[in-house]
Parts: C-alpha cells; sequence; structure tokens
C-alpha cells in the first residue's frame, strides 16, 4: 500500500463512525470449502447443505459458485452424469448453477489478497511494544494483570490500536489497503467483512501481552478480553470466577506478581514450603466467588 493509503483509511474510519451500517442479506447463505477445485466439489457442499441459494466459495484459490438447490427438487442428476445423486439430503437432490453477485465477486477478490498478505490468514497479529501506544508512564509500566482490571487503561488502548498512524506503522501495507477495501464492501454475502482485521498484541515490559482487533467498522481497536497472557502464555483471569485450575512458573519463573493478582481478586492464598521462596505453582480450587489459591514456594 501507499503512504496515500492511510488518508483513505481515515476516510473510511470517519465513514464508518459516522453510523454507516453494513446491509447483511440472509437470502444466500456462504459455504466455505477450500478443498473445492471442480464443479462437482462446490456443488457437492450446496447440495449436501438442504435448500436454498449458496455461495460455495474457496478463499485461498479466491474461486466461487453459486447454486441453487430447490425446495421442491426434481429427480436425477442436473443434466450432468459426474455428480452424485445420494449426497443430498434429499435422494436425487438437483440443483441449478447460477451467476454469484457482483458484490459477493468484490468481497472475495479483496478477502483473498487480505488472507494472502495475511500469511494465510484474516486476522493477522503484529506486534506492538506498549511504550509505542503511549506517553504515560504509568500505562508503560504496568502488565496485562493491571490491564484486566483497569477499563480506563482498556479503553486508552483502544483508542491506541485503531489510530490510522499506528495501524500504519505496525500492519503489513497490503493487508491494511485491503482492510480499508473491504471496509468499503457495503453487502458483506460472505461474512468475511466481519471476518477480516489486523490483531493488534500488545506487549507490556515484563512481556505479557494482550490482543485488540483492530477493523475500518470501529475507529477504535477492540480489546479482546479473554486474551490477556503472561510472557509464558499463561491466561491472566480478570474476576476471581475465573480463578480456577493450575498455574505452573515451569520450574524458572515466578508467579509472585500472578498469586498477588489472585489475591487482588478475592481469593484465599494459602503459601506451601518456604515462606521466602518464590511461587512455583499456583493450584486454585472453588466455587462462585469462594476461592482459595494454594501457593507452593520454592528457593531456586
Amino acid at each position: 500500500m501507499k503512504y496515500s493509503a492511510v488518508g483513505a483509511l481515515a476516510g473510511v474510519l470517519a465513514f464508518f463512525s459516522a453510523g454507516n451500517v453494513d446491509a447483511s442479506n440472509g437470502f444466500y447463505k456462504p459455504i466455505r470449502c477450500d478443498t473445492c477445485v471442480t464443479e462437482n466439489d462446490f456443488y457437492a457442499q450446496a447440495i449436501n447443505a438442504g435448500n436454498g441459494h449458496f455461495l460455495v466459495y474457496n478463499l485461498p484459490a479466491g474461486t466461487m459458485q453459486y447454486w441453487h438447490i430447490p425446495s421442491d427438487p426434481t429427480p436425477g442428476n442436473p443434466g450432468r452424469p459426474d455428480r452424485p445423486m445420494s449426497i443430498g439430503v434429499l435422494s436425487g437432490q438437483s440443483g441449478t448453477k447460477r451467476i454469484p453477485p457482483a458484490e459477493a465477486t468484490q468481497e472475495l477478490r479483496i478477502a483473498t489478497q487480505a488472507y494472502s498478505y495475511g500469511k494465510n490468514t484474516l486476522r493477522p497479529i503484529y506486534v506492538v511494544p506498549v511504550e509505542r501506544l503511549t506517553q504515560y508512564p504509568h500505562v508503560r509500566d504496568s502488565t496485562v494483570h493491571d490491564l484486566v482490571r483497569d477499563k480506563n487503561m482498556q479503553r486508552m488502548l483502544e483508542t491506541a490500536t485503531g489510530d490510522t498512524a499506528t495501524l500504519a506503522a505496525a500492519v503489513d501495507p497490503n493487508f491494511l489497503e485491503r482492510l480499508v477495501e473491504m471496509g468499503q464492501v457495503a453487502v458483506s454475502y460472505l461474512k468475511l467483512k466481519e471476518q477480516t482485521a489486523a490483531i493488534i498484541k500488545v506487549v507490556f515490559k515484563d512481556g505479557s501481552y494482550a490482543y485488540f482487533k483492530a477493523t475500518v467498522n470501529n475507529p477504535n481497536g477492540e480489546y479482546q478480553a479473554d486474551s490477556p497472557r503472561t510472557a509464558g502464555d499463561q491466561y491472566v483471569p480478570s474476576d476471581i470466577a475465573e480463578v480456577e485450575g493450575t498455574w505452573s512458573s515451569h520450574g524458572g519463573g515466578n508467579l509472585d506478581r500472578m498469586a498477588q493478582h489472585f489475591r487482588d481478586l478475592g481469593a484465599q492464598i494459602v503459601n506451601l514450603g518456604p515462606q521466602t521462596g518464590s511461587a512455583n505453582t499456583i493450584s486454585c480450587t472453588g466455587a462462585g466467588q469462594n476461592r482459595t489459591c494454594r501457593v507452593v514456594r520454592v528457593i531456586w
């Protein structure tokens, strides 16, 4: 993407923030089939789905066929001896191949390119250190343990991850250009518009991280509440009801911050082992708001 597209991104963001709503259409039923190659492959997917109007598409290949399967099927194969008669829900069910809507063809073209530039995903992940998103020292010095309990910090980072300058600097320019194009798709027949996004992985100073989803439908990023993890990829709960299970340092870390986090959420902490040791394993049990976490401490 040329950097002039940053201006286009800003324009699209303004357009959607002003109240534009995607006019989804329930008439067509999209079916993704990345293994579909031959006409019979596409037809089989449609006839297996029952009756209706099906847009069967192969995302990586960028190919699609539109099949109408009637509710009152005509017995026999639709003029092709190589089409199976026993695949459909109704024996002998037949269908008619039609031309896909131009909007669906455009949507698939954009999505296929985005999928390629995103390295085989419509939601590629881009890593951004937290210090690049804010000048506030208390945010820069925080960890995800703080983030999950601080709504203001979440909103601040949502604003930062949706910023056009941030996206232009962090996201692959070719993918970003397709993201802008996808935002201009008025009718998302294939539902690929809602699936296409840049995922910003915000990394804190201790290596812990959280994901924010950036799309052109929203001028801000969207905090992914289930994403906060430690540097060792262990989940960081935001509510006492989620404090259940076992967290381990894998014999080399220190879970003291996690133990304190569970205490802050309201769990009862029971320390086992040397009181001056580092937290090695945390096992939490209980129900509702009553949780007990047993912290095994060791001296390395």
